[in-house]
């Protein structure tokens, strides 16, 4: 093995005629630098692009939040707009207890499940694509199901409901990664959440309204009212935020098309006698050198954007390390020399050649990997355990309490009534989004100016310990709240303080999974609606055999002890996260 330096000339394009004969002076004189130095540099998440949306007024960027967080309640909506209808729905069609059960839990599992589709599109096609068609696939399911006359048709259009749903869920958070910048994306996280989490408690009050006046069909037209206006706005006035340049699989297409480029051209150098410049191209065929070289091309090509300067592209390879001299059958070129100058000129055309004729397709994501990739990171694996664990705990507490409030000779409650009551947890949620997210914010933008102006993603995470201490005490006490059937305004009370930790918890970690994982927030935010939803289904499917059997009280206990888990995962990464993702850093550098 033979260590090679390589050198490149810098060359800088400036528009005076004093700064051009400096800038032609300047390319006589030779750099060298270390890969590692020049990949250090790069920062997916502050990429120069054309019409960058991170720069775009705040009027315009907070209407895009308020737009997507509409299309996010209708995921609510839809998941308990069928509650105070199912004793209807049970009569008329007719169903069973358990085929309506399999509605709501399959709506569930589907929701969490189909993103990862949607994910994969939306990093090719962008997002408003995914919105426009997601939204028109759901109105079009609550229309079949409103004239629905057998439970088969209802079920298998609720599963159609739930794909069409998950999308504005799954990719509102790659939407607002889009345009914020992490310091405040905490803060917009927690706004955009209000949306969803009222979604169920307003679902079951206009669930009742609706059953009320207009039977068990009412709801479902309503769904339809709300789904074409909002697909509507979506296609008339949303403006995309995604942005090729900061996809990293955009980067990865290009990175391989650019060495596809230069073995042909090596190859044809060989051939040509030239073993010079088939020399200087075999040299950049490592992943390191070609990833800086390929990241800043898409900087500078990004709508005939150009920089101030360029990186040097060069690599100096250390003894032990994976990078190798071409081989050649010629006795005179076995050995190259020790230096080898490319040309830096040809190599940004031969870039810019590339980026210009690359057009992405669905052929070129595959799911599977990238979402494995995301997956199999110890932090994510941590954190989207620890995510669905909480986000879990809403739907098994909202279908545990409309049982008892309609059932229990104590309340006996309407479906209005019922709804009213669920509303003390819709707006508990809000109130834990909202203060959770600025909390998060406040909390990353100080402890970064204490640690010298250096943002750490596990900032956001130090703050959550007291809530998770006070968090499972009130989750059990509610639950002995109903079983003793105790005065409606304890339930209320208790309901309002569980939905308020369970969203202030809820809302830093998904700010987390967001910022730890740049050029792949689409995948991970996919990764956590799949969680889940999975663990959705199995919270509704065991909501009723345990109630059942062990009653309110002990089913809430068991839910305190999985959210003692959940928060022993979050204080884990808080302490171990940095490390983690420095070695993944360093492992992803090697390949």
């Amino acid at each position: 093995m033979t260590t090679t330096t390589t050198e490149t000339k810098e060359t800088t394009v400036l528009p005076t005629q004093a700064d051009h004969i400096a800038s032609t002076e300047m390319k006589e004189k030779k750099t060298t630098t270390t890969t590692q130095d020049v990949i250090e540099q790069i920062d997916i998440e502050h990429m120069e692009v054309e019409d960058d949306p991170r720069k775009w007024s705040r009027l315009r960027k907070n209407c895009i939040l308020l737009q997507v967080g509409a299309g996010a309640m209708i995921a609510g909506l839809a998941s308990n707009v069928q509650l105070p209808a199912v004793s209807e729905m049970e009569a008329v069609l007719p169903a069973t207890p358990g085929q309506i059960s399999l509605t709501l839990s399959l709506f569930m599992l589907i929701q969490g499940v189909i993103p990862l589709f949607w994910s994969a599109v939306s990093e090719v096609k962008g997002r408003k694509l995914v919105y426009v068609s997601s939204l028109t696939i759901f109105t079009a399911g609550s229309v079949i199901i409103a004239t629905s006359n057998s439970i088969g048709l209802v079920i298998g259009f609720r599963i159609v409901q739930a794909a069409g749903s998950s999308a504005v869920m799954s990719i509102g958070a790659a939407t607002l990664a889009d345009i914020f910048d992490p310091e405040e994306r905490g803060s917009k996280m927690g706004l955009f959440y209000i949306a969803p989490l009222l979604g169920p408690s307003l679902g079951a009050i206009f669930g009742g309204v609706f059953t009320t006046a207009f039977t068990w069909r009412g709801p479902f037209y309503f769904l339809t009212i709300v789904g074409g206006c909002v697909t509507l706005s979506f296609l008339l006035v949303f403006k995309d935020t995604w942005r090729k340049e900061r996809s990293t699989v955009y980067q990865r297409v290009v990175k391989k098309k650019m060495k596809e480029r230069m073995e042909m051209k090596a190859t044809k150098s060989i051939a040509n006698g030239d073993k010079e410049e088939a020399r200087a191209s075999s040299s950049i065929h490592n992943d390191n050198t070609l990833q800086v070289d390929v990241e800043k091309q898409a900087v500078s090509h990004a709508g005939d954007i150009t920089s101030d300067s360029y990186l040097s592209a060069s690599s100096t390879p250390k003894p032990g390390s994976h990078m190798e001299s071409a081989s050649y059958t010629s006795e005179t070129t076995q050995q190259p020399p020790a230096e080898v100058e490319i040309d830096k000129e040809d190599m940004e055309r031969e870039l810019a050649d590339v980026t210009k004729d690359v057009k992405l397709s669905l052929f070129d994501v595959n799911p599977i990997k990238p979402l494995w990739d995301v997956f199999r990171r110890p932090w994510n694996l941590c954190m989207l355990n620890a995510s669905a664990l909480i986000f879990s705990f809403a739907y098994i507490v909202v279908y545990s309490t409309t049982r008892v409030l309609e059932n229990a000779s104590q309340y006996s409650y309407n479906p209005l009534k019922v709804g009213l009551v669920l509303l003390s947890f819709g707006l508990g949620s809000v109130t834990g989004s909202i203060l959770g997210g600025r909390y998060s914010d406040y909390t990353l933008k100080r402890l970064k100016k204490k640690n010298g102006g250096k943002r750490e993603a596990e900032m956001r995470l130090q703050p959550l310990l007291i809530p998770f201490i006070l968090f499972p005490i009130f989750i059990i006490a509610c639950g002995w709240v109903l079983k003793e059937r105790l005065h409606i305004a304890a339930v209320i009370v208790f309901l309002f303080i569980c939905g308020f930790f369970s969203i202030f918890i809820y809302t830093p970690t998904l700010a987390y999974i967001v910022d730890s994982n740049p050029g792949s927030s689409s995948f991970a935010t996919a990764l956590n609606s799949l969680l889940r939803g999975i663990f959705a289904f199995i919270s509704l499917e065991i909501t009723v055999p345990l109630q059942d059997s062990i009653g309110e009280g002990w089913t809430y206990v068991l839910i305190g002890a999985a959210i003692v888990l959940s928060g022993a995962l979050i204080g884990w990464t808080e302490m171990k996260g940095r490390g983690w993702r420095d070695r993944w850093e360093e492992r992803d550098k090697k390949k």
